[in-house]
């Protein structure tokens, strides 16, 4: 089984779980951009799990852009999950003489795996009441 689709179902569960914690765990709105190596994220999701009170929150990211409800006040950690890229065999299909093209490969960009988890992606912050605005600049170098 591919190894992202293990992380993906690992954070959904994580959330289904833990995203139903204490109701009295503060929460706030929390958005901004994502980049790789300085451009915005197409696609992806983004999480942050509470430090303290094992909540997470997560979003969708599209056009490099998100915005993430109920976020936990104070310290969290973001992961950031690209799909991956489309398998090259599978990107052209013919069905009855139409040629149908999945997304083109150079369109696709998929963020190293280690800030697919929370214990690898050193990505941190620290989450206040109120709406706020958070960056999130990855880089695919090691």
């Amino acid at each position: 089984m591919n190894y992202r689709l293990i992380c993906f179902l690992t954070l959904t569960l994580a959330i289904c779980i833990l995203g139903c914690g204490p109701g009295s765990v503060p929460r706030a709105q929390v958005s901004g951009e994502v980049k790789l190596d300085g451009k915005p994220l197409p696609v992806g999701t983004i999480a942050f799990v509470s430090k303290s009170a094992n909540v997470v929150a997560d979003g969708q990211i599209k056009n490099g852009q998100y915005k993430v409800e109920k976020v936990p006040v104070g310290e969290v950690i973001i992961t950031v999950i690209t799909p991956a890229p489309p398998n090259p065999m599978q990107s052209k299909q013919k069905v009855e003489g139409k040629t149908m093209e999945a997304t083109e490969t150079k369109d696709v960009l998929t963020v190293p795996m280690k800030y697919n988890h929370p214990d690898t992606s050193g990505l941190t912050y620290t989450v206040t009441s109120g709406p706020q605005t958070h960056p999130v600049d990855l880089s695919s170098k090691k």
